[in-house]
């Protein structure tokens, strides 16, 4: 009897994991949505979103019984291949997203570079506009 009781136990505890899983694969393409229009106000809120989302798993984790008990029910077991299958395309779109930050910063890279080169190069500084004849040289 207390196999039966540990197996019903189960399917509320997947199936919460699963909606958290759905819910961060949401949070995950809509995190690439934002890369993309540079707001890194939204990214920030969507990680905290996303972690609030990961702690709950993890407290799911914690409470799940014996898993050995899992193979012995077959919709048990299609409800874990579906938590499965959520947490590779949510791998798959961090790998995506990650690639985009990661190109987004190496042109932010080069903008700043070029930025801070083209200052460089400017040696004085402009000529008041009232100044008349007089100037003054700044370099050093």
């Amino acid at each position: 009897m207390k196999n039966l009781t540990t197996l019903t136990s189960f399917k509320p505890l997947l199936a919460e994991k699963r909606d958290h899983l759905e819910a961060i694969l949401e949070i995950t393409l809509h995190q690439s949505d934002v890369l993309e229009h540079d707001d890194v106000d939204e990214l920030l809120h969507s990680l905290d979103d996303r972690q609030s989302h990961i702690d709950a798993i993890n407290e799911l984790e914690a409470a799940m019984p014996d898993r050995t008990l899992l193979v012995q029910d077959h919709e048990s077991v299609q409800m874990a291949i579906t938590c499965n299958q959520l947490l590779e395309r949510i791998q798959q779109q961090d790998r995506l997203n990650q690639q985009k930050a990661s190109d987004r910063l190496v042109f932010l890279k080069r903008q700043t570079r070029r930025v801070s080169q083209g200052r460089s190069a400017i040696r004085y500084d402009p000529v008041p506009a009232g100044a008349g004849a007089t100037y003054f040289d700044h370099r050093r």
